[in-house]
């Protein structure tokens, strides 16, 4: 049988999630609250926009720096900061999983300077967290319970 088009337009889909324990942050959550951020499955579009991340982070340095003379590096640094833009030749793989944290964590909502910051204070929960995410994006959405659309075999 080939792949059933009408189930999967019928599809009732939704984000697929995950909660994931982040004991090291436990300080920053309310007394009783159990440390947890809940995560999902970026988008085909989240996912374009984190590897376009790479591409603008690398563009937008070498134009502020060009911009400047090299006497002004702590200028071009802090404009940088300022556009959200990583510098000191931030690795491609940390750009593109800054992004996808600030899409991806639903429970706190990350801004891109939250996710900044827990990559640089807590590496391993920040790679926790977006492996995660990667691994609820190679799933794909939750299709849900889905209902049989054509005649039941014998």
């Amino acid at each position: 049988m080939g792949f059933d088009i009408e189930k999967f337009r019928n599809a009732k889909v939704t984000p697929r999630t995950n909660d994931v324990a982040v004991p090291q942050l436990k300080g920053m959550f309310g007394e009783g609250e159990k440390p947890i951020f809940k995560v999902r499955n970026i988008t085909g579009h989240e996912l374009a926009v984190c590897g376009e991340a790479v591409k603008s982070n690398s563009q937008v340095k070498s134009m502020v720096e060009a911009l400047l003379s090299n006497n002004a590096k702590e200028k071009a640094k802090a404009i940088c900061e300022s556009l959200g833009v990583q510098s000191d030749n931030t690795p491609d793989d940390l750009v593109r999983r800054i992004n996808m944290l600030r899409f991806g964590c639903v429970d706190p909502e990350l801004t891109n300077e939250d996710s900044v910051r827990i990559a640089s204070m807590f590496p391993e929960v920040f790679y926790d967290l977006t492996n995660n995410i990667l691994k609820l994006t190679h799933l794909g959405a939750d299709l849900g319970e889905l209902s049989a659309s054509g005649v039941t075999k014998a």
